[in-house]
Order: structure tokens, then C-alpha cells, then sequence
């Protein structure tokens, strides 16, 4: 090999990453805002996947990668909604 080892990363350091960018600029990349769901989903921490999932729900689709990740949240929802312990009027259908 080359360039030696693959860097070693974990969902944690990830999440991070993804989080300074929202931090930075709020809401400005949509497919951050599904990363950051992946992440918190994959660590099972329910109420923040749902929190960015809601987000990026009712986000406006502007552009074909809104779209494209707008499809791709929407195959999520039912791991989501698995995860989380809904009441039925809070489920993410109303959304779809």
C-alpha cells in the first residue's frame, strides 16, 4: 500500500463532523441533515433522529439532490419509526 493504513473513524467522530457543519450553517445542506439522521439512527438515540428527520421533512426541495435525499429519508422513516416509541398521531406518515 502506498499511503499506509485506511484512517479509522467511528460513528462518534463522524457525527461530530456532521454537527460542526450544522452548527456552522444551519440547515444549508440537505444531505448533512440525512447524515446526521444515519448517525443518530445507527447509535439509536431516538429523539434526535427524529428531531432532523422532521427537519428535513418539511425542508423545501430545491434542488435534485433535495429531491434524491428527500427519497432516501423517506426509505428511513420505517427504521426510524421502529426505533422510536410513537403515539400515533406524531408518526411521520402525516409527512409523506
Amino acid at each position: 500500500m502506498i499511503y499506509g493504513e485506511l484512517p479509522q473513524a467511528t460513528i462518534h467522530d463522524a457525527l461530530k463532523k456532521f454537527l460542526l457543519a450544522e452548527e456552522i450553517s444551519p440547515g444549508f445542506y440537505s444531505k448533512n441533515l440525512l447524515m446526521l439522521i444515519k448517525c443518530y439512527t445507527e447509535l439509536n438515540a431516538r429523539p434526535a433522529a427524529m428531531e432532523f428527520a422532521k427537519l428535513l421533512l418539511n425542508r423545501e426541495r430545491k434542488t435534485q439532490e433535495d429531491e434524491e435525499v428527500y427519497q432516501e429519508l423517506l426509505k428511513l422513516i420505517p427504521k426510524i419509526e421502529r426505533l422510536l416509541p410513537f403515539a400515533p398521531q406524531a408518526s411521520f406518515s402525516k409527512h409523506v
